[in-house]
């Protein structure tokens, strides 16, 4: 297994989000946290940080030309996972499309770049770990990604 060990989430997010300065910049997102639950977890560093990279990027790539984006990123425990919740505001899909999503080179917005591998490697990762990631989402409302890490 990988390196596993325990990472500061608050910390972790504050690197992933130096990357996408610019973007955040540009769509005017906000991005809050609430890691008050718990704000440690137990993984291997460059994947979780992989994990952190792909949903943010979404939740800012595919945020609603009709407002400023939203993202909330929190945490919780649940029996013998943490929770790992991000929830935007963006274009958000349809149930039949958020069930295809984790698959390789599914894309669902053609006019928004992007290379369609980002979902399924974080499904990858998440369940070569044993856990695993799920999404709630309304078209036009937004989308919760929900990755559940197994606690070790």
């Amino acid at each position: 297994t990988e390196n596993y060990e325990d990472i500061n989430l608050p910390e972790m997010l504050k690197e992933v989000k130096s990357m996408f300065e610019e973007p955040i910049k540009k769509t005017n997102a906000t991005i809050k946290e609430d890691f008050s639950e718990i704000s440690t977890i137990k993984f291997a560093k460059k994947n979780l940080q992989s994990i952190f990279h792909n949903l943010l990027s979404n939740a800012i790539k595919y945020h609603s030309p009709e407002r400023n984006p939203e993202i909330f990123i929190t945490t919780k425990l649940e029996e013998n996972h943490t929770i790992l919740s991000i929830q935007d505001n963006g274009l958000g899909m349809k149930k039949e499309q958020a069930d295809k999503i984790f698959s390789e080179f599914k894309r669902l917005h053609k006019d928004v770049e992007g290379s369609g591998v980002g979902l399924y490697l974080v499904k990858r990762i998440i369940t070569s770990a044993g856990g695993k990631i799920e999404v709630e989402s309304e078209p036009g409302k937004g989308s919760i990604f929900k990755v559940y890490f197994k606690n070790k």
